[in-house]
Formats: structure tokens, sequence, C-alpha cells
């Protein structure tokens, strides 16, 4: 019983003091369970605050134009995109594949709250700052010097094969080679737009080359600007804005002026070999009779021409002949020579009915011939209206001499007159021998009476071979029967 008790007792403060234990640990539980709440309430403020930022403040890339910010994108692929969108825009209005951005753009890695740049945007915005734009092109060097530039290296390419195509070969010949004289060169570059030719622009240069101003004489006949121009290829306006100090309508045989010429400057040189049949020309023997007068002749053999086979090697330069070397020649048929009488009696000397010439006392008849006209009903501006001119036909070439000695004061083609000689003679005497088909003396040369001094021939203002003569004092032509006694339709 008692010990009953005591357990029943001790029972009873076992509870007790558990429960007094549970209370406690309520209380501490409570306390611990707060602290964890609150770590994790501050945790998660954290977070959410963190979060925050890193929406606000995200990676990006600044775009960099010649060092100043024009905006942000995302990521690289836009930015490349953008470029590639601005490239072809940029093709589009340049006409030309080849364009190139000069100007310096960059990316640099970033932190923007700010908005960014899409493709489109990116590229409208790099457009909008005016970008430098350039071609890829190439530069034409001849001998280390640029001479033109292109929009591509195909441009350059294609100009100097096809200028280099045009010479290359030549009609009936074995080409052996076919270079450029000068050392050229192409060299890549980036070429700034209106500096960079295509390709028509770059083979008309390479043909015709730069303008350079040069002098030209004005020659007889030539006295009218418009035929000078035509001349030399080039305008009227043009060749008086070069001689603002001549007046084109009052110019003279001599004058100088200053014009312009074009030529390639580019050479090809190319090397041929050519089989070929040429003609051995015939020789003529000359056979002297008193027989017949001067400048008569009397074919006794007809001349006929041979002919060979010739291999041969030629040099050309842009197309012109320049050089020839002769191989070898086979003679397949011999020339026959030309016979003739040539005739040496001279024309009797006429007596002078007025003066004296270089104390002759006397002017020759200069060629041997029939006597055409004299005088020419119906006036006109012509010497021979008056008189004082006589035309003396003859064949091609019949000699001509000086019908009194003096001093050649003219061997030139002169207006109508064709090819022409003046001779001064003493007292104011002076005698003009027109049309001439060759002229074998020079000015300022003394000759005598009688001397040769060129052919008959039909130069000028002329329709058959004929000597047309004059007698003048002072410069103004005198009857001509006073000087010669020639008659139309005579032999002289």
């Amino acid at each position: 019983m008692k010990t009953s008790k005591f357990g029943d007792k001790l029972s009873s403060v076992e509870e007790k003091i558990n429960a007094r234990l549970d209370k406690f640990n309520d209380k501490i539980g409570k306390r611990i369970f707060t602290a964890r709440a609150s770590a994790i309430v501050v945790t998660a403020f954290m977070v959410c605050v963190g979060t925050g930022i890193a929406h606000a403040q995200t990676t990006a890339y600044e775009v960099l134009y010649n060092g100043q910010s024009i905006g942000y994108v995302k990521d690289q692929s836009t930015f490349d995109n953008a470029l590639g969108e601005l490239q072809q825009k940029l093709s589009k209005e340049y006409g030309n594949d080849n364009v190139i951005i000069a100007d310096d753009i960059k990316l640099k890695p970033a932190r923007t709250m700010g908005e960014k740049l899409d493709v489109d945007q990116c590229a409208e915005t790099i457009y909008n700052a005016g970008v430098d734009v350039k071609l890829k092109g190439a530069a034409i060097m001849i001998d280390g010097k640029a001479a033109i530039q292109t929009d591509s290296k195909e441009t350059a390419e294609k100009a100097l094969n096809d200028f280099k195509k045009q010479y290359a070969q030549v009609e009936g010949a074995t080409v052996l080679s076919s270079e450029l004289k000068q050392n050229v060169t192409i060299d890549e570059q980036n070429v700034e737009v209106p500096d960079a030719k295509n390709y028509d622009v770059t083979m008309s240069y390479l043909k015709e080359g730069n303008e350079i101003t040069a002098q030209t004489t004005v020659q007889p006949g030539e006295t009218d600007g418009n035929l000078i121009a035509a001349n030399r290829g080039t305008t009227v306006d043009r060749l008086a804005a070069m001689n603002a100090d001549k007046d084109l309508n009052a110019l003279k045989e001599g004058d100088v002026l200053n014009t312009t010429q074009k030529s390639p400057v580019l050479t090809v040189v190319t090397i041929v070999e050519k089989q070929y049949q040429e003609e051995i020309p015939f020789e003529t023997e000359e056979q002297p009779t008193d027989e017949l007068m001067t400048g008569e002749e009397e074919e006794i053999q007809k001349g006929e021409n041979g002919q060979k086979d010739v291999d041969a090697v030629f040099t050309y330069e842009n197309g012109q002949e320049v050089g020839k070397e002769v191989k070898s020649e086979n003679t397949t048929k011999e020339p026959v020579k030309a016979v003739k009488r040539v005739g040496t009696k001279e024309a009797a000397a006429a007596p002078v009915s007025r003066g004296s010439i270089s104390g002759s006392g006397q002017f020759l008849i200069p060629t041997s011939g029939l006597v055409g006209e004299i005088g020419r009903p119906g006036g006109g501006s012509s010497n021979h209206s008056n008189g004082c001119a006589v035309d003396i036909l003859n064949s091609y070439g019949t000699p001509v001499y000086a019908s009194a000695a003096g001093t050649v004061t003219r061997a030139s083609s002169f207006g109508g007159y064709g090819n022409c000689i003046e001779i001064q003679h003493e007292g104011g005497y002076s005698t003009l021998y027109g049309h001439l088909s060759s002229i074998d003396v020079s000015v300022g040369q003394t000759v005598g009476q009688g001397e040769y001094i060129g052919g008959t021939g039909s130069t000028g203002s002329s329709t058959a071979n004929h000597l047309h003569f004059e007698v003048k004092i002072g410069g103004v032509a005198q009857l001509i029967q006073d000087y010669i006694p020639v008659s139309s339709g005579a032999y002289v």
C-alpha cells in the first residue's frame, strides 16, 4: 500500500515536471520560428530588390561611331545584321557592290537602362550619321605611278586585257609576242567614289590619255580657223579660247597656234612573222636624143615588175608598223626594165623688150610645150584675163628652168597656184612659176638663168599638167608677150 501511494505521488510529480518542460519548449520554439521567418523575409526582400536591379540594368553593347556613342544594341548579331543591311542600301545607292564604310564603327560591352536599337534602327542611325563611303577599287600603276583609279579590281583587269587584245593580232601573220611596253601593275585600294572610274572611262583613258597642250603651224591654204580646228580634231571655240591673243579670221601662213592633242598612255608591242609576195619594181633606162625637145619622151620598151616571196618579222606599236627584219627572199619572177628616149633639145631664148635682167638682156621661155591660155575673155581676177600670164602644157615632170638669174623668194604651196616658185631679179623684176609637180630649190637660194628649178605638174587650182608663168614689176604682173614671144596654140 505504501509503495503504491509513493508511486502515485512520483507519477504526479513527473507529469508536472513534463508539463512545465512542454510549456518552456513552446516559448523557445516560437522565438526560433520567428527568427527563421524574419531571415526568410529579409532574404526574399533582397532577392526581389536584386531582381529589380537586374531588370533595370541588363547587359548590352554600345555602338560607337568615330569614337562617339550613337546608341545601344542587345547583342553582336543585331549589329552585324545592321551593317549588312546598311551595306545593301549603300550598294544600291551608289550602284556598286564594292561599297565599303570608311568610318570607324565599333561595339563596346555596356549596361544600360535605355532603349536598345533593333536591326533597322541601328542601320538607319549609322546611315544618318553621314558615313564616309569608299569603293573597294584599284589603281592602274604605270611605271610605278598611279595613272587612273577604277571602281573595282575586275574593271582594271578587264580594261587592261581588252586594250592589249585589240593590238594582239595582225591579219595574215603569226604572232610571236605581244606585251605592254610599260611596266603595268594593279594595286587594290580603297578609292573615293568620285575618283573611281568605270570600264568605259578607263578604256577611253588608256586609248587617248590626257589632253596635253601642243603647238601647230598654219599651213599654206589653211588660214581659216574652222579648217584648222577640223584638221586638229578640236572645235573653233576651243581653239579661240586657247589663242585669245589671235584673230582666227585673220591668220596667215606660218602663224603658230596653241592646240591640244591626245595619245595612248600605254603601248602594246606586238612582234609577228609574215610570209608574203612582193613586187620587184622594174628599172627604167633613158636614152638621150636631140631628136626630141627637152621634156619629151618616147617609150621603146614597156617595163614590167617582177615578184618575190618574202619571209619577214615585223614590229608593231599599237597597230602601227615600226620595224621590219627580212629573214629570207626568193625571186619567183624577174622584172623587165623599161626603155625610153628622152629629149635633149633646148627651147630657144626669147629677147627681152623691156630692161635688162642680170646683164643678160633677155628672159628665157621657162619650159617646153604647147602654149595654152594667154588671154581670157570676160575679165575676172586671174592674170590670164588681161594677158599677164601664160599656160604652157606638157607632160607631168617636164623640167622647168629659171627664166632669168635671181634669188628664190618663194618655194612652197601658194593657194590656187599649188606648188609655186618665185624668183626676184634685178631692177624690181620677179617671175612666178605655178602648179609645179616638184620644187627643187629653196628660199634664199641663188639661181642662174636657165637653171633647173622644178617640174611641170597640176597642183593647186588646175585640171591638167601645165606651167603657169608670170613676169612682174614691183609685184604687179605684166603683159607676158612683152617679155617672151608666145602665142596661143604655138609649140615652144
